[in-house]
């Protein structure tokens, strides 16, 4: 009978990722064992998700969870899943700053000087949050 592996209370849920859709990592809030499976609770897309898993292979059990997989946090699928999430978050805040409220816009009609100082320095400000929160990754 297999052994439940000493990581599991640190455990991520991988999910890989299929055409366009990335690969993403959940961590685990809860687990138990029992004699053949693996059963975990974590958080994705805002809500919790209970995932069983084989205990000798740590792969999915179910048809919607066949290709996902318990993982160690150091796995490197896990490392370049957690990159890759942050990167695609950093971009996203980034379109929005620069999409939202642009001077001369029907949104923002305004085309003085004082709007685009304002503009100008939110870029920055959200250019300046994305640098730090990519220098780890860098």
């Amino acid at each position: 009978m297999p052994t439940v592996p000493n990581w599991i209370p640190r455990a991520v849920v991988y999910v890989p990722g299929y055409g366009t859709t990335p690969a993403r990592a959940y961590p685990i809030t809860d687990w138990r064992a029992t004699r053949t499976q693996v059963v975990v609770t974590y958080k994705a897309r805002g809500r919790e998700i209970e995932g069983r898993f084989r205990l000798a292979d740590l792969r999915g059990v179910s048809d919607r969870d066949r290709h996902t997989y318990l993982l160690a946090p150091d796995d490197p699928r896990v490392i370049e899943a957690r990159r890759a999430a942050k990167l695609e978050s950093v971009l996203a805040n980034l379109t929005t700053t620069a999409l939202a409220d642009r001077p001369g816009t029907p949104a923002s009609p305004d085309r003085d000087a004082e709007a685009i100082a304002r503009y100008a320095t939110a870029l920055r400000d959200a250019a300046t949050k994305a640098l730090a929160e990519l220098e780890p990754l860098l």
